[in-house]
């Protein structure tokens, strides 16, 4: 078993861990990311980019790289290091694209994650009841709404007939 540190690329304070067998594939790394963030969609949808400098060592948890993938926004490295053709193809085995890199340990980050954008973008499900009208006067629905017409986002209630869409 490896344990890899991953961060999410653009999500703040997405650091996180993923143990997996050392001879498990990308794709298998995939699923192994998908089921430990619960995330919706396939697991072939993500992108997994190796999170290694220049020189071949692992991105270090202190460096301002990492800090600033922490807090969401991304750095020049970082925007380097997930070029489209770097990233990691699902039939890849891990001892592969392991090879002849240092042992990944604590206080690294060792591959960097790619969501579909809608997945990153919906922290979570809430629920308003009201007209939109009142929403629009109401602190922090009004951003909320307008965040969601820029989703098109659409809802139907079948039992009361009743629909809108953005």
């Amino acid at each position: 078993m490896v344990k890899l540190f991953c961060a999410i690329v653009g999500a703040a304070g997405s650091a996180f861990e993923v143990d997996i067998d050392a001879g498990a594939s990308v794709s298998a790394l995939k699923k192994a990311i998908k089921a430990e963030k619960m995330y919706q969609f396939p697991a072939d949808e993500l992108q997994l980019f190796l999170a290694k400098t220049e020189g071949g060592a692992w991105l270090v948890s202190d460096s301002e790289d990492v800090k600033k993938l922490k807090k969401g926004e991304k750095t020049v490295a970082v925007e380097a290091l997930t070029s489209e053709e770097k990233e990691l193809q699902g039939e890849s085995g891990l001892q592969k694209v392991l090879k002849g890199m240092l042992k990944p340990s604590t206080d690294q980050i060792h591959v960097l994650v790619v969501v579909p954008e809608q997945e990153h973008a919906q922290t979570g499900l809430w629920l308003v009841t009201g007209s939109v009208g009142n929403a629009l006067n109401t602190k922090g629905i009004r951003c909320k709404l307008y965040w969601m017409a820029t989703l098109r986002i659409g809802y139907y209630d079948p039992t009361r007939c009743i629909a809108f869409w953005y």
